[in-house]
């Protein structure tokens, strides 16, 4: 083989293997056999999702707010070192804006960060600010999984001392077994459920208490807020299905395929 068809070759071998990686997420069942201690699920679940190379996967978001539910369906694809597309659909009746009303997401190709919300593609500067940007229309499902994988600090769900408060007794989301841990604060009370045998995380939910919020808003000014109308009982429940770790991605599955924005991108491929 002549130099330059080398060169080539390893060129677009390396390529291939930043965005599929080499690396595979040991199972619980590989790690150990007894029960653990709650530091011992967050310590194996980051470990999990340290050691893969890709994430992918389906879901929705449930938004209950004073019992009227709406539902926002998203997809998940996330490689390293920074390739990502997370997509939702709002529910219709979600929003106080018709344009938001469309598909949007959230995405980069491995250099810069964009975001679409309806009203065209805008860039962000790092990535923990794309998808900080982007969790309040997507329902947190842009955030919480990609800032895991991604390993940032900020918000990071499997920070143990945020859910040292309680162990929950263990539950069930669908068919998949799972730990749950509790943390409460300012009348918010956030839930998540790990794996028990994949560690991965395959729901989070938050609410929060109307009453709760009046009450301590109260303690910490001294007054009772007017109007106390103005808090409201929201619940918000992030599912996630059909994970798949370790797949395969090639760079132009990471180009949206919303119609208004892709065509800009398509230079990238």
């Amino acid at each position: 083989m002549k130099s330059n068809q080398f060169n080539s070759v390893f060129r677009a071998g390396l390529a291939f293997l930043m965005v599929t990686g080499t690396a595979t997420a040991a199972l619980a069942s590989e790690v150990t056999s007894g029960p653990l201690t709650a530091g011992e699920v967050f310590n194996h679940a980051r470990a999990t999702y340290a050691a893969m190379s890709s994430y992918s996967d389906q879901g929705q978001v449930l938004r209950t707010i004073d019992g009227i539910t709406t539902i926002t369906p998203f997809t998940t694809q996330l490689a390293r070192p920074e390739f990502y597309l997370v997509r939702w659909q709002p529910n219709s009746g979600s929003s106080s804006f018709v344009a938001d009303a469309g598909a949007q997401a959230v995405w980069s190709l491995g250099a810069g960060h964009f975001l679409e919300t309806g009203y065209g593609p805008q860039s962000e500067d790092i990535l923990g600010l794309a998808l900080k940007e982007s969790a309040c229309y997507s329902g947190g499902a842009s955030e919480n999984v990609p800032v895991i994988f991604f390993n940032l600090e900020s918000d990071n769900e499997l920070d143990y001392s945020t859910y040292d408060e309680r162990q929950e007794p263990d539950e069930n989301v669908g068919s998949i077994n799972c730990y749950v841990f509790t943390r409460r604060s300012g009348g918010m009370t956030r839930t998540l459920w790990i794996g028990k045998r994949d560690f991965l995380i395959h729901q989070i939910r938050t609410v929060n208490s109307a009453q709760e919020m009046l009450a301590t808003t109260e303690k910490i000014t001294g007054e009772r807020p007017r109007p106390a109308a103005f808090f409201h009982q929201l619940t918000t429940t992030e599912i996630h299905t059909h994970i798949e770790v370790n797949r395969p991605f090639s760079r132009s599955e990471f180009i949206p395929s919303v119609t208004q924005f892709a065509p800009a991108y398509q230079s990238d491929n």
